[in-house]
């Protein structure tokens, strides 16, 4: 419910099931993540009463954490909220098996294979359809904004975040970053980079056979935009860029529902994540140049019609003041953003990193 915004029904649920077992800390943690507080209140009280039991699991204390944090946070209790997020963080890395070390081999090997003498040797044939809208960046840097600014025209469908062009990729090429993906690229021809686009466009068309354009808002795309510019050259990627800091903030304080996201629970791990995106994003528009259109999530929050009107001129689009009313849409967002996109603009995450300037200095001497 809370996906197609529908925020009373859903917190009707969550509190019915509170009812019926009032220690359920997954319920207590969607409800406060459906909701903004404006002062102390019960739900609080009790979230604070249960935390501080004994015998609670640590699935149970992880949650309740992660809600503490972003309540405290409201009302600017800004090391106490530190503290729970920590805790959260903490308690979500212990049941991760993550190498930053692989990681750190993936993005070398896929600088290494994807450079300007690899682009120069490919001339594919056009695809037949050109509709792919793709939103990449870093998870809470504003790509579920810009993809529902984008989503809001009429000639625009918003498909979410896709699988299709990891999976497509991975069955036709292999895994990213392995000795075999390198090799079947180099071996490819032109007409099997057509081939393989075409069937992600027929994939992603089963979500909408008539709109002009589709978005595909799977931020971890960036991994793949050398093996878009071979597949499918006519398609646009839009990358989202934020303040770093703000960045990994915002996902040092989110519970992700996807196992995608191994490196975000420890501050360490997350500024070095962040700067192999950084450093890949740049390679990018080395070797393809013009190919990338960035924004600014300060940008838009500054001046969202001027930011709006570029975006839209960039893919092509006429201008469209519908646009500005993205909070209206309707479509599902199921994502971390799913609430906040169905406010209007706000400002009060732009430097919000500077609240916790000493909690986060672990991650600051990383990323600065």
């Amino acid at each position: 419910m809370i996906d197609q915004g529908k925020l009373e029904e859903a917190r009707a649920a969550y509190r019915q099931a509170l009812a019926i077992q009032p220690d359920y800390a997954a319920a207590h943690f969607s409800l406060e993540f459906s909701k903004t507080n404006s002062e102390y209140n019960s739900d609080i009280k009790e979230m604070e009463d249960i935390y501080a039991k004994s015998g609670l699991s640590d699935e149970q204390r992880m949650y309740l954490a992660f809600a503490l944090g972003k309540a405290f946070e409201e009302f600017k209790q800004n090391e106490k909220a530190f503290s729970f997020l920590l805790t959260g963080n903490e308690i979500k890395r212990q049941t991760i098996v993550y190498s930053l070390e692989s990681d750190e081999k993936c993005f070398t090997k896929i600088r290494d294979l994807f450079t300007s003498n690899l682009f120069a040797a490919q001339q594919p044939e056009k695809c037949i359809d050109g509709s792919p809208i793709f939103v990449v960046g870093m998870p809470r840097s504003g790509t579920t904004l810009v993809k529902q600014i984008l989503a809001t025209h009429p000639e625009v469908h918003g498909a979410g975040e896709l699988i299709e062009l990891e999976n497509i990729i991975t069955s036709n090429f292999g895994s990213i970053g392995e000795i075999e993906f390198a090799e079947n690229v180099r071996r490819a021809d032109d007409g099997f980079f057509s081939m393989v686009g075409n069937e992600y466009i027929k994939n992603i068309r089963q979500h909408s056979s008539k709109a002009k354009f589709i978005t595909d808002k799977m931020p971890g795309n960036f991994l793949f935009i050398g093996m878009i510019k071979l597949m499918i050259p006519q398609a646009k990627i839009i990358n989202c860029r934020r303040d770093p800091l703000d960045t990994c903030l915002s996902i040092f304080k989110t519970l992700f529902k996807s196992k995608a996201h191994h490196y975000a629970y420890d501050l360490a791990e997350l500024g070095n994540y962040y700067n192999l995106y950084r450093d890949l994003m740049g390679h990018w528009h080395k070797v393809l140049p013009n190919f990338i259109y960035d924004i600014q999530y300060e940008d838009v929050v500054a001046d969202l019609e001027k930011q709006t009107r570029s975006l839209l001129a960039h893919c092509g689009l006429e201008w469209d003041p519908a646009c500005l009313n993205f909070h209206q849409n309707d479509r599902p967002v199921m994502t971390a953003s799913s609430t906040q996109v169905r406010r209007p603009l706000y400002k009060s995450s732009v430097k919000l990193w500077e609240r916790y300037e000493e909690q986060l200095f672990p991650l600051r001497k990383i990323i600065c």
